[in-house]
């Protein structure tokens, strides 16, 4: 059996068992994209060197957008359709696009902020961005005025000096920092330390009412109810090269490309 075939077995009975369920494929996508991200609302975003390209959840290109005066995109924070953060290390410069994938005010310049190696970068729900400066290991929001609003210095990372990447995202008035190999960091949105997760992971994704944690071989789940944080429920999957999941959709990359699937709910 191909590899493909085996791995789209194997997130069947994933889905069946551990969470209730199965999985449709809907296309499988041509173009040779580098990467991609989700929304919250089942809206899928490639990359290809320096153009966007917005997807719905059919596979159905919705709107592209490219600059090449900026560079390729480097990072993307997509958590808010209507305000998606892009950033181009080349120029070390940040943009933000609405839902049309048009472009929002001028590019910025984060070498005139004196930031010049960030390890990570997301958008902020009041305003802004917050931003990793790995010359000295702080954690910065800047707000819409690019004002600094919080300023800490944060311990238990390590970085290998222009290659160290900190995955980062705001979710439900929390921020969640991914620390390669260790802890997650979980923050609230005045920069006080609320405690580490125990999750080894590299990216975020969505799913029902739950952000997910995507580790090298597995998914963990994690729950956020009023006024308590939930562990995570770990849940196991074999090996892929890249997984992307949003609302009751997912985005897998293996050798033979990006494959969008539909996800169902059994009963």
């Amino acid at each position: 059996m191909k590899l493909f075939g085996k791995i789209v077995i194997a997130i069947a009975l994933l889905f069946t068992s551990s969470s209730g369920y199965t999985q449709d494929l809907v296309r499988s996508l041509s173009k040779p994209y580098e990467m991609a991200w989700a929304d919250p609302f089942g809206q899928f975003y490639l990359v290809n060197e320096k153009q966007i390209t917005k997807i719905d959840s059919l596979g159905q290109i919705l709107s592209t957008f490219s600059d090449p005066g900026l560079g390729n995109v480097s990072w993307m924070d997509t958590s808010d359709p209507f305000r998606i953060l892009v950033y181009y290390r080349t120029f070390n410069q940040i943009i933000f696009l609405d839902r049309t994938l048009s472009s929002i005010g001028a590019p910025i310049n984060l070498d005139d902020l004196q930031i010049f190696l960030p390890a990570g970068i997301c958008r902020s729900s009041m305003g802004g961005f917050w931003i990793i400066d790995q010359t000295n290991n702080s954690l910065i929001h800047l707000n819409n005025d690019l004002k600094s609003k919080v300023n800490i210095i944060l311990t238990g990372l390590v970085f290998e000096p222009q290659q160290s990447w900190l995955p980062m995202m705001e979710w439900k008035e929390r921020l969640y920092i991914c620390n390669p190999e260790k802890d997650i960091f979980l923050f609230d949105l005045y920069g006080t330390h609320l405690k580490n997760i125990p999750v080894k992971a590299a990216s975020f994704s969505f799913l029902d009412n739950s952000l997910l944690f995507i580790g090298k071989e597995k998914i963990f789940q994690y729950s956020n109810y009023p006024g308590v944080l939930s562990e995570p429920q770990n849940m196991d999957l074999p090996q892929w090269e890249k997984l992307i999941i949003s609302k009751n959709h997912a985005l897998i990359y293996n050798q033979l490309g990006w494959h969008l699937h539909r996800l169902k709910k059994t009963l």
